[in-house]
């Protein structure tokens, strides 16, 4: 079962009540999802044993911008309203905006795994299990 918490600070009220913070396990991982309208999202999972049968879970996606994927129909459409030079350059915008969102989903990743040692946690595990 998952015990789903909305804020960071009552996730790490959490698992700061452990006594041995050094050897508890803290899994961590990005995710990305792409919705049924285009839209690509990326964020941050963070999970934590909190009972034999129950996992603390703390998503965030706060400093990563989604991004609108455009459809086929819509470069289809480009091609044939304009160029294949005006599809090249959509297709390479839309590709500098997914490679945006993965470096801001590294560097919150980064910022998550630092906070956690530096709150004592050292077995930090780069997985996390779907819901």
């Amino acid at each position: 079962m998952y015990l789903l918490l909305e804020n960071f600070k009552e996730f790490l009220a959490l698992i700061e009540t452990e006594e041995d913070k050094a050897s508890v396990p803290i899994f961590i991982d990005k995710n990305q999802i792409t919705t049924e309208t285009g839209m690509m999202m990326g964020e941050i999972i963070i999970q934590y044993q909190y009972d034999t049968n129950m996992l603390a879970v703390f998503k965030t996606s706060e400093g990563i911008d989604p991004v609108m994927l455009p459809s086929t129909q819509f470069y289809n459409a480009l091609e044939y309203y304009s160029n294949k030079e005006a599809v090249e350059k959509a297709r390479e915008q839309s590709k500098q905006m997914v490679d945006k969102l993965n470096r801001a989903l590294d560097m919150e990743y980064e910022k998550a795994v630092k906070v956690l040692k530096e709150r004592g946690f050292e077995t930090i595990i780069p997985y996390a299990w779907s819901e």
